[in-house]
C-alpha cells in the first residue's frame, strides 16, 4: 500500500515537474526558515539561563562620544562608573560587577602558557552563583590578586583539581611578574551551559 503511494507521488512529480520543483523548493525554504528562527529564539531566551536569578541580570553597554571622533561603544566601564550608576539609579540597580578580559602569560616551572584572564570585582560571586569544586565564594577574593581557576586549568597546570593554596606565576600584567595564590576551583564553564 505504502509502495503504491510512493509510485503515485513520483509519477505526479515527474508529470508536473516545474510545479513540483517550486513546491519542494518552497517547502525546503520554509522548513529552513522555521529551524533558523527556532534556533535564534532558543539562543536568545536561554542565554545565561543556567545562572541563578538570570532574569535579573543585565549587561550594560557604554557609548562614548568625543568631539571630532566617531562614537565608541564598549561593554567596559570606567572604574568610577559603577558607584555613579548605583547613586543615579538606586531604585533600579541593586549591585554591579565589572569585568575586564585580557591576555596574560602563565608560567609553571619552565613552561609558559598564553591564557585569557578576566579580572572582576569582589562582588562577583554575589551576582554569579558558579559551582565550586574546591574553595568557596566566601573565602575567595579576600585579597585583590586572588585567583580562581576552572577544573580544566587545574588539571593542565597541576594534574589534579585540589589546588587551593597553590600558586601560579603571572607575568606581563603591567610589565610585572607576580605569584598569585589559587583560592578556588570552579567547574568547567562549558559543562555548566544547558
Amino acid at each position: 500500500m505504502f509502495r503504491n503511494y510512493l509510485i503515485t507521488a513520483w509519477r505526479n512529480i515527474i508529470k508536473n515537474g516545474i510545479f513540483s520543483v517550486i513546491n519542494i523548493f518552497g517547502l525546503a525554504i520554509g522548513l529552513m526558515s522555521c529551524i533558523l528562527i527556532m534556533l535564534f529564539v532558543r539562543q536568545e531566551t536561554g542565554f545565561d539561563s543556567w545562572l541563578t536569578d538570570s532574569d535579573r541580570l543585565v549587561r550594560m553597554h557604554t557609548s562614548y562620544s568625543m568631539p571630532n571622533r566617531d562614537k565608541f561603544e564598549t561593554v567596559r566601564s570606567a572604574g568610577s562608573m559603577m558607584p555613579a550608576i548605583r547613586d543615579y539609579a538606586k531604585h533600579e540597580v541593586e549591585t554591579g560587577v565589572r569585568f575586564i578580559q585580557f591576555g596574560i602569560t602563565v608560567r609553571k616551572d619552565e613552561d609558559a602558557f598564553a591564557e585569557q584572564a578576566t579580572m572582576v570585582d569582589g562582588s562577583f560571586f554575589s551576582l554569579f552563583d558558579l559551582p565550586f569544586v574546591h574553595g568557596s565564594k566566601t573565602s575567595s577574593f579576600n585579597k585583590p590578586m586572588d585567583l580562581i581557576i576552572t577544573e580544566r586549568l587545574a588539571l593542565k597546570y597541576f594534574g589534579r583539581i585540589d589546588v587551593v593554596g597553590e600558586t601560579l606565576t603571572i607575568c606581563c600584567v603591567a610589565s610585572n611578574t607576580s605569584e598569585v595564590a589559587i583560592t578556588g576551583v570552579i567547574k568547567n564553564l562549558s559543562l555548566i551551559h544547558i
